[in-house]
C-alpha cells in the first residue's frame, strides 16, 4: 500500500482553508488570508525553503498611532505576551509596523497547533492596545529532572555546548564567532519552553540609548527569522532575544531556535553595545523616522 503525502505547498493551501475566514492565491506559494476579528484584516502568507512566514502590514495610519500611543519599547515589552512567536516589527522605510511570524514545516506537513498559535497571536497583537499578561517564567532546573534530562539529551545530541550552573540552569552557548555568548533555556508555563538571550546593555545607559537600541531590535524583526525581540518592564528592563517552543522541542526545532538566537545576536549584539555611547546614538537616530516617546 503506497500513502501519498501532500506537497508541501498543498499542504499550507488546505490548513489555511481550514483555518482562516478566506483565501486567495497571490503567487507560487503565497497567498492571502483574511483573519476575522475586530478589525478584520488581511495576512500574507508564503512558504520558503520549508518555512511559513506569516506577515500582517498595519498600514500607516495604525503604525503611526502604535509607535506615538505606545512607543518603541512598549512594542517590544508586547512581544513577549504574543502567542505563537509572534512579534512586532518595523519597516526600513515609511515607519511601517508589521506582525510578524515564522514556523517550520514539520517533514513538509504544517503543524496545526503552531500555527493556530500564530493566528492567536495575530489577533491580540491586533488589539493594539492589549498588555502582556505573560505568565513570569521558571527556568529548567534540577527540580524538574525529567525536563532537564530531555532538553540535556536533545543539546548533546544537537553538538551545541551547554552548561548546568549551579542553580540548575541550563545555559548553552550560541554560534556567535569570536564572542562567547549563552542562551538561557526556561520553562514557561504559558508558552513551553523559552530560549533566551540577553543584550549587552548597561544599567546606567540613558534612555536615549535603550530607545536607539529598542528601535535596533524593532527594526531586525521585520528580517531576523523565528526570533523575536522583547524587553522587560522597569527602566532598567533588559532587552533580549527569544525564541518560544511549544512543550519540550523536538531536536530541529532545538537546532532552528539556536541557529535563530545565534544569527540575531551576530546582527544586533556589537550594535547595540555601540549605541551607549552618546555620540554614536545621536548619529543613529538621525537616520532614524521613529521619535522617543
Amino acid at each position: 500500500m503506497t500513502i501519498l503525502l501532500q506537497s508541501p505547498s498543498s499542504a499550507v493551501a488546505d490548513c489555511l482553508a481550514q483555518h482562516t475566514d478566506g483565501v486567495k492565491v497571490t503567487g507560487r506559494n503565497r497567498w492571502e488570508v483574511l483573519l476575522a476579528g475586530r478589525p478584520s484584516v488581511w495576512a500574507s502568507v508564503s512558504l520558503e525553503s520549508q518555512w511559513l512566514h506569516v506577515d500582517v502590514p498595519l498600514g500607516a495610519r495604525a503604525s503611526r498611532r502604535l509607535l506615538a500611543e505606545r512607543n518603541v519599547p512598549s512594542l517590544l515589552q508586547q512581544n513577549a505576551g504574543l502567542a505563537g512567536g509572534v512579534k512586532f516589527g518595523l519597516a526600513e522605510t515609511a515607519g511601517q509596523v508589521h506582525l510578524l511570524a515564522d514556523l517550520p514545516l514539520e517533514q513538509g506537513q504544517v503543524p496545526e497547533p503552531q500555527f493556530l498559535d500564530i493566528l492567536a497571536g495575530v489577533k491580540k497583537g491586533m488589539t493594539q492596545g492589549t498588555r502582556s499578561t505573560r505568565t513570569r517564567a521558571t527556568t529548567v532546573s534540577a527540580t524538574q529532572p525529567q525536563a532537564s534530562d530531555i532538553l540535556e539529551g536533545l543539546l548533546e545530541e544537537a553538538g551545541s555546548p551547554f552548561t548546568k550552573r549551579a542553580s540548575g540552569q541550563i545555559a548553552v552557548q550560541l554560534d556567535v564567532r569570536e564572542q562567547f555568548v549563552q542562551a538561557l533555556i526556561e520553562e514557561d508555563p504559558a508558552v513551553g519552553i523559552r530560549l533566551r538571550t540577553e543584550l549587552p546593555i548597561a544599567e546606567t545607559a540613558s534612555s536615549l540609548s535603550r530607545h536607539a537600541v529598542s528601535v535596533l531590535l524593532l527594526r531586525a524583526c521585520q528580517t531576523i527569522r523565528m526570533a523575536r525581540a522583547a524587553i522587560g518592564s522597569g527602566p532598567a528592563a533588559p532587552h533580549y532575544w527569544e525564541v518560544c517552543l511549544p512543550g519540550l522541542p523536538t531536536l530541529d526545532q532545538l537546532r532552528h531556535a539556536l541557529a535563530a538566537l545565534s544569527v540575531a545576536w551576530k546582527q544586533t549584539g556589537r550594535e547595540a553595545e555601540a549605541l551607549q555611547d552618546e555620540r554614536i546614538v545621536g548619529a543613529y537616530l538621525t537616520t532614524q523616522d521613529v521619535e522617543p516617546a
